[in-house]
């Protein structure tokens, strides 16, 4: 329930975010975008992340809708994605990645509870392995209309760290398929 909940918080959180930090006037909307699976964005962003603060810790990277449409994320590779940092004296950061590249460090406030930290050295699955194993394993479908493609989103809770990917089922409702990220075991979604 508390990965459900989270998962679908954060995914509402990211894509509200991007709203406000994209101009999209300047994006071409082609193939042509640079595109980065979850953990290569992980590695991306805690560079910035670590520039802006060198005692930063991940909170959770999240995919963001890029305007590919129903193709987005079939690979496990998107061209935008979000990390939410946190560091001492409840600083926290906003890491956006567009095409490849941070296009923009956000810093605001806020604490963060430990339980939240991601080990970034922990994570062994990435969101190539996990969209592949959500298609063939519960037959997991594209998002259309509010979160196009699929989305994945790495955080940690309750003691584990989770790989989330998010498409919808044949009945066209949200569905979300939690991984382990350490050993890749599905741990929920569609067709328990």
């Amino acid at each position: 329930m508390f990965a459900t909940l989270s998962a679908v918080i954060v995914l509402a959180c990211s894509l509200l975010i991007y709203h406000f930090v994209m101009d999209d006037s300047h994006v071409e909307r082609t193939n042509s975008h640079s595109q980065l699976s979850l953990i290569d964005a992980l590695h991306v962003g805690m560079v910035a992340a670590k520039k802006w603060n060198p005692e930063a810790v991940l909170l959770y990277v999240t995919s963001v809708d890029d305007g590919l449409g129903k193709t987005s994320g079939q690979e496990g590779t998107r061209s935008r994605w979000n990390l939410q940092v946190g560091a001492p004296a409840n600083k926290r950061a906003v890491i956006a990645i567009r095409d490849g590249k941070v296009d923009k460090v956000i810093p605001g406030i806020g604490n963060y509870n430990s339980e939240w930290m991601v080990s970034t050295d922990k994570v062994k699955i990435d969101s190539t392995v996990a969209v592949l194993k959500s298609i063939r394993s519960r037959h997991l479908l594209p998002g259309d209309g509010w979160a196009n493609g699929y989305h994945f989103i790495l955080q940690a809770g309750e003691g584990l760290t989770t790989i989330t990917v998010i498409g919808r089922d044949d009945q066209d409702q949200l569905q979300q398929i939690e991984f382990d990220a350490v050993t890749g075991r599905i741990l929920s979604g569609q067709g328990e």
